[in-house]
């Protein structure tokens, strides 16, 4: 017995329809948030603490508030976060954990298309 040889698939046929994006549900919408973790006085005392939050997997930078003659006053510790509300959520509570429950989202802007 000759094994069955299926015909080639004809020439007319449609190929299967491409998925079209479908936005993101509001719950799954993304965004760039800015929390303040705490503010020093002293550079070091900031360098340890992002230097920690980065071990622990978060994006931090430091801003200095300077006075009025140009002298740093505040070395602002934030940590950048972007994703959902409930990623947000998840770090606002690691940063708890870490001992930083005064942790302020300043921050909360929507990524755009094509970020």
């Amino acid at each position: 017995a000759k094994p069955e040889v299926k015909p080639a698939r004809p020439a007319s046929a449609q190929p299967a329809a491409v998925p079209q994006p479908v936005p993101a549900p509001a719950d799954k919408a993304k965004y760039d948030f800015v929390f303040q973790a705490v503010a020093y006085k002293s550079r070091e005392s900031a360098d340890k603490l992002r230097e920690r939050m980065e071990g622990e997997g978060l994006r931090t930078r430091m801003t200095i508030e300077k006075d009025k003659r140009g002298r740093p006053k505040w070395f602002r510790v934030q940590v950048l976060v972007r994703g959902t509300d409930a990623d947000a959520a998840e770090v606002k509570g690691l940063l708890a954990n870490m001992g930083l429950k005064d942790a302020t989202q300043i921050s909360k802007k929507a990524v755009g298309r094509g970020r």
